[in-house]
């Protein structure tokens, strides 16, 4: 498992469904890492659709693609999208680095100080972390037992 960067940052994104529908949109990336994404869309694309996406306000930026693995539903949000990137593409911050980008480390949201300093967020950021991990979580909201 490698390193995990927080981000937001606005981008153009072209999909293209299974089926062969063309569709572009903005979306937000949320998280990154040298094998995925996490983008936060309006619509929701479904599994195995390809997506590229760039920066809007990046001139030159490094244009990145991959398929949807993960598609989750946040209400009043959106859509989180798991977007795995091919083979032949590894991202690193020297290929494009997003203006908010916060290297939260293997285990930022694991530890209990986290969750606590983070009041309740922990728990959407662990959702998205492990969304990117390939692994089923339970979310738990503030008050929720």
């Amino acid at each position: 498992m490698g390193m995990r960067y927080l981000c937001s940052e606005l981008m153009n994104v072209r999909m293209l469904s299974a089926d062969g529908v063309r569709h572009e949109a903005i979306g937000i990336l949320e998280e990154i890492s040298a094998s995925a994404a996490c983008l936060q869309l309006d619509e929701r694309p479904g599994i195995n659709t390809r997506i590229q996406f760039v920066a809007q306000e990046t001139d030159g930026a490094a244009e990145m693609a991959g398929t949807v693995t993960k598609c989750e539903h946040e209400p009043g949000v959106g859509y989180y999208v798991v977007v795995r990137f091919g083979r032949s593409f590894r991202w690193h911050p020297a290929i494009y680095k997003p203006k908010h980008l916060f290297d939260c480390g293997r285990d930022f949201l694991r530890r209990p100080e986290s969750a606590a300093h983070a009041g309740g967020q922990a728990n959407i950021l662990a959702s998205r972390q492990a969304a990117i991990a390939g692994t089923a979580i339970a979310i738990n909201h503030p008050g929720e037992a």
